[in-house]
This record gives C-alpha cells, structure tokens and sequence, in this order.
C-alpha cells in the first residue's frame, strides 16, 4: 500500500510542511511541548486522514481496517484520560507530573516569591543548583526591566562575579536559595 501523501497532492503538502517543522524543531537545545503548537492543526489532518485511510483497508476481502481504526481511536482516548487522571491524581506533593514523571510545573517558585513579597524592598536572590539538578526547572527568570524588577534572580557563579551583583544593586536584600532542596531553602545573606 503506498504512502497516503503520494495519492493526495494536498496531504503530499501537508506532509512536507510537517517534516520541515519537525527538522526545524531538531535544531532545538531545549524542547518544550509547546514548541510543537503550530504544528498540530497539520498533525490532526494527518491523522484524520490516515485513519479514513485504515477505516477502508481490507485483507483479503474482510473489512480489517475498520477494527484497526477504531481500536487505535479507543487507544487515543484512553491514553488522554490516562495522561489526565495522572496530571489530577490526588495526594501528590503539590506538584503537577507528566505521566512520564517530570514536573511540568513547580508550586515552590511560586512559593518562594509570595515569601519574598511579605518582606519590605527589593530582593537580590542568588540560586545554587546541585550537581544532580533537573536542567528543566529552571528558577532564573527575570522581567525585562531587571534594575526596577522586585526580585532580581541570578545564578552563583565565582566569588569575585557574585560580588558585583550586590555593588550595582544597592538597596536590595540579599538571598541565596538552594533549589535543589526539598523544599527549596532560602537564607538571607549578610552584607
């Protein structure tokens, strides 16, 4: 049977157009799911068509492809739900995990920030990282307006570097937040 974009000139596109995002997306250092988003109207053609395709296949004269097809929709669906119950599952820590186990989204920044604003000023916080730390969570994130910015995040690098940092910024008290611990530890530093 050949392939379905060689029948359809407008699948044949489609295809095409799928396989130069997914090339593009191979130049990535980083993928975030996200980073999939445009492509999945195209996806979902491709798929709908592939599974009008199975739906018609027969081997030898009996209708196959018609179980094929709805067996691989029931699949669909049930690892949706799946990958949902998991997302929602009760009596985890406060955190939200993929079904392969990675945090997709992290409670203690957040946590960490509301701490911060209790305090009166503006806030310098340096963020150590273990060597065993996830590259994924990532704490350093700053708004693009980082001298007016209430919390000023910066990784520890050498002595002599992290010592600039509290010349230029002032005024700010200084933190330092070990990431890595359960939970994330913050300590305030003296001048």
């Amino acid at each position: 049977m050949p392939l379905i974009y060689k029948r359809d000139p407008k699948l044949r596109a489609l295809f095409w157009v799928s396989a130069g995002f997914v090339a593009v997306l191979l130049f990535e250092v980083w993928l975030l799911p996200h980073y999939a988003g445009p492509i999945v109207a195209v996806a979902f053609i491709l798929s709908l068509q592939g599974w009008r395709r199975l739906r018609a296949w027969r081997w030898h004269t009996r209708r196959s492809g018609l179980f094929l097809a709805r067996a691989t929709m029931l699949l669909s669906f049930l690892s949706v739900v799946t990958s949902t119950a998991q997302l929602v599952r009760p009596g985890s820590d406060g955190l939200i995990y993929a079904a392969d186990g990675l945090r997709l989204f992290k409670m203690e920044r957040t946590q960490v920030i509301a701490e911060l604003e209790k305090q009166p000023g503006n806030d310098l916080v340096f963020v150590h990282y273990s060597p065993q730390h996830k590259l994924g969570n990532e704490w350093v994130y700053n708004a693009a307006d980082i001298d007016n910015s209430p919390i000023v995040w910066a990784r520890i690098m050498t002595p002599q570097e992290d010592a600039q940092l509290p010349k230029y910024f002032g005024s700010r008290k200084i933190w330092r937040l070990d990431a890595d611990e359960n939970p994330p530890r913050l300590t305030r530093l003296n001048r």
